[in-house]
């Protein structure tokens, strides 16, 4: 994808919140929780208070922009 404000090529990845950070993960890396437990992947982008949470997107790291996917309402 490309970004809406730059348009150079976005990341795919997927953006996940737990007790105190949100981490940004990139396609290829791990998001379960033993994995996040025991090592250091992912790149730590704010510190919030949140249970645990994940939502897939899109990162542009020129911009700092993230655009992800909401579900679709029923």
């Amino acid at each position: 994808m490309k970004c809406p404000y730059c348009n150079k090529d976005m990341a795919y990845g997927t953006l996940v919140g737990s007790r105190g950070d949100m981490t940004w993960y990139k396609l290829e890396e791990r998001t379960d929780f033993m994995h996040r437990i025991f090592t250091s992947s992912g790149e730590t982008i704010a510190r919030v208070e949140l249970t645990s949470s994940k939502v897939k997107g899109y990162r542009c790291y020129k911009c700092k922009k993230l655009i992800i996917d909401l579900k679709d309402e029923e």
